[in-house]
């Protein structure tokens, strides 16, 4: 995991220098914490410091029963992709994130509150 959020921090950096004005990920840098297989406060503190260095404005989609997709995801069964959700919420409340909860359907307020037409 250390390695896909070194690569990740280095991606956003590369952006930011490039002078890209906005970056949207699936998986921001926070959810490193939960696919971390072997916890440790030391990588959770270092997620948190690199995160704190961009200007983040997080969304977080919620889940529509309904649908389930088998991609390859390990999250294929409702209760495990619920349980998911969970310790996402859990780590953004922890940390002291701030974000807005939206429909899938609802992903236009994004490019609203950003401003793009």
């Amino acid at each position: 995991q250390l390695y896909l959020f070194a690569e990740q921090v280095h991606r956003l950096k590369t952006l930011q220098a490039y002078g890209v004005e906005y970056a949207v990920c699936d998986s921001p840098l926070p959810l490193n914490i939960i696919y971390n297989c072997e916890p440790d406060d030391l990588f959770d503190k270092l997620v948190m410091h690199e995160h704190a260095k961009f200007d983040n404005v997080e969304y977080l989609l919620r889940r529509n029963d309904a649908f389930i997709s088998i991609d390859g995801r390990k999250e294929t069964d409702l209760a495990r992709a619920k349980a998911k959700d969970d310790e996402i919420r859990a780590v953004l409340d922890n940390h002291g994130i701030v974000y807005t909860e939206i429909a899938p359907w609802e992903t236009d307020k994004v490019l609203l509150d950003m401003g793009v037409k």
